[in-house]
């Protein structure tokens, strides 16, 4: 009987060590409750032997995970994840056995060895091709999710997301020596129990030998069925079914009896062993599995891998963001990220990320930031990353600050101009004017040649632009326009060379349009400048004030909103919504009006020239990223050439002054 007894508690210590190791894969996501593991390792057990086909394992998910962070498809990963790394054990224990002839050889053993070796290589397999992100299992899963509605194909997609983590995390971010040890030891008592149990049943005259046992408990038939199905069994293993009963049963029982008390009581209570068991002693960040706060923009972007596409964006996204929530995607037409996050604590802040080309670009913008603090209202750098082909900085988040453009939109047009009026002052001030320098020949050319000529080039060898070059004219929102052919003196280098010959050189934001600007009414400033491009090859003051142009002259901030259903294209006709608003209107003309004041004639000219050319560079971008909608923008700067030739920009103020 001590046999028994002993097999019992060395049981019970196995589903401690158990409970340890699967701890292992939920402190990667949040911080472990100990004594709900338990509790759900000891219901799952107790329900196991009442209902088959392992229902507790389910019941076991679904318990840890009340008051869990990421709920239960995670915690089900988790279970599936565990129960893996049992079958791993169990078969490769099977087949050692049949190899070493302990098991005598029977069918069971045969079978087992073949279902379990099925099972390893399935798994393996499965593994495999999601951690290489194959397109075939995420499309099975894409369309099996597309058979039910919203919610059911959400828990589909999260679980199968949550268990792609789980296998790669385990790879990535599970502390393999302590797992390896806690497998080891977890069924070292298991197989230690099992045969002193067989021990102390043969000294009760039970002929039950440790291999039966073994085979009663992992066969596959066994695993599907409950454990009450012993009572019905006439062979040997069932003449002792109530040993076994309380063998299996009574360490779950007294589990869940001590995670009871240790969710009611204080642990000053309890003996120094249950203490341990019951604390939480993770310390470390935890990794977010899927890090939205929003659940559409969560939705939008699972429907989006699992239906293969931009594996590589899809892969970077969760790279860069697994350490916290995304609570809102403010990124704009560039190729940086910008999100609005929350990490621990509810701190938010924004974060802008980059990869490969974009990154090295990225640390430039991060570094100007550092250097101008204090020359110019910006935001602070709270930290950065870098690391392989990543880059990201974060900044604070202003409760009170929102974009320029919906500040205009929403308070006074003579209080935002005034402060336009501000920020262009601080800007020629403080930046402009202390580096002022006159233009290397060598820079403007090299600027002509690779913002212009080659972007140029690009566009008339597009295939969706070639179609359009077939006409002698275009007709964009009903009104007819030259094509792009005809204004080859227009771009040409010898004009070009001419129009930019009085450009001076400074630092430069590069970047200075209406959404690059925030409104800040509680900063001394009211205001900051975010996103920086200060690398232009030719660093003009004139590309700030052209980039500005670009916002108010035919609204770039209203032509980014638009959609791929917004624009229509057929023959030569082009046609999107002209939603630039009134208050735009208002702005550009006492923008341009500035401008005039500001500058002779010729430098106005050079900042027009210059908004041509970002269009110009932003057309073969929007060609590559967003073709259904690039015409819009090869539209409006074809309406900008027009402008151009007939210098239609300077006659109504010549009108004016005559």
């Amino acid at each position: 009987m001590i046999f028994v007894i002993v097999s019992i508690v060395i049981f019970f210590i196995g589903h401690i060590l158990k409970m340890l190791r699967w701890e292992l894969f939920v402190q990667i996501y949040e911080q472990p409750v100990r004594h709900r593991l338990l509790t759900s390792i000891s219901i799952g057990h107790l329900i196991n032997h009442i209902i088959p086909m392992r229902v507790g394992e389910l019941v076991r998910a679904m318990i840890a995970s009340t008051r869990s962070k990421n709920g239960f498809p995670l915690m089900l990963a988790t279970v599936i994840v565990d129960r893996f790394l049992d079958v791993i054990v169990v078969g490769i224990s099977f087949i050692l056995l049949f190899c070493v002839k302990i098991g005598g050889g029977g069918q069971d053993w045969k079978y087992s060895v073949v279902v379990y070796s099925a099972a390893i290589l399935a798994g393996l397999a499965a593994f495999f091709y999601f951690s290489k992100e194959s397109r075939l299992p995420k499309l099975c899963v894409f369309s099996i999710g597309r058979i039910f509605n919203l919610n059911i194909r959400n828990v589909i997609y999260t679980f199968a997301w949550s268990l792609i983590s789980c296998f790669k995390d385990l790879i990535d971010n599970v502390n393999k020596s302590r797992l390896i040890l806690l497998t080891a030891a977890t069924w070292f008592c298991y197989f230690l129990s099992y045969f002193l149990l067989s021990r102390g049943l043969q000294m009760l005259e039970y002929r039950v030998s440790f291999s039966e046992l073994f085979v009663h408990v992992y066969s596959p038939t066994s695993v599907i069925t409950s454990g009450l199905a012993l009572l019905y069994d006439n062979s040997r293993i069932g003449s002792a079914s109530f040993y076994l009963l309380v063998f299996t049963l009574t360490p779950a029982v007294v589990m869940l009896a001590a995670s009871i008390c240790l969710s009611l009581f204080p642990r000053s209570y309890f003996p120094k062993f249950l203490k341990v068991i019951g604390r939480n002693s993770y310390k470390g960040q935890f990794i977010k599995v899927i890090p939205f706060a929003n659940a559409d923009a969560k939705m939008l972007f699972l429907e989006r891998y699992f239906a293969a596409k931009d594996r590589g964006y899809c892969e970077a996204y969760i790279k860069a963001n697994r350490d916290i929530s995304i609570v809102k995607d403010y990124s704009g037409g560039s190729n940086a990220t910008t999100l609005l996050i929350e990490k621990d604590k509810n701190i938010r802040c924004f974060r802008k990320y980059a990869f490969c080309d974009a990154a090295s670009k990225l640390r430039l913008q991060a570094d100007w930031l550092k250097e101008r603090q204090g020359i110019l209202s910006l935001p602070k750098i709270l930290s950065c990353r870098n690391d392989d082909s990543l880059f990201s900085y974060d900044m604070p988040f202003e409760s009170d600050a929102i974009n320029f453009f919906d500040a205009i939109h929403r308070y006074d047009l003579q209080s935002c101009w005034t402060l336009l009026q501000r920020i262009l002052n601080d800007v020629d001030q403080n930046l402009h004017k202390p580096n002022l320098c006159r233009q290397s020949d060598e820079h403007l050319q090299k600027y002509i040649d690779e913002k212009c000529i080659k972007n140029l080039e690009t566009i008339k060898n597009h295939p969706s632009i070639i179609d359009l070059l077939r006409y002698d004219r275009l007709f964009i929102n009903g009104r007819a326009y030259k094509n792009l052919q005809y204004f080859d003196e227009v771009l040409s280098r010898e004009n070009l060379l001419r129009v930019f010959s009085s450009d001076a050189c400074s630092n430069i934001h590069g970047d200075l349009t209406v959404e690059n600007i925030i409104f800040a009414p509680n900063r001394k400033e009211r205001y900051y400048l975010i996103d920086p491009n200060h690398v232009n090859v030719h660093n003009s003051p004139v590309l700030d004030y052209a980039k500005l142009l670009q916002s108010f002259h035919f609204g770039y901030e209203f032509l980014i909103r638009l959609s791929d259903g917004d624009c229509l294209t057929k023959d030569n006709q082009i046609t999107f919504p002209a939603l630039r608003s009134l208050a735009y209107e208002c702005l550009y003309q006492k923008y341009k009006a500035f401008l005039f004041q500001k500058f002779d004639v010729d430098q106005v000219q050079s900042i027009y020239y210059h908004e041509i050319i970002h269009y110009l560079r932003l057309t073969p971008y929007k060609l590559e990223k967003f073709p259904q909608r690039a015409a819009i923008f090869f539209a409006t700067f074809i309406q900008l050439l027009d402008e151009a030739e007939q210098e239609s920009f300077i006659l109504p103020l010549e009108r004016n002054a005559a």
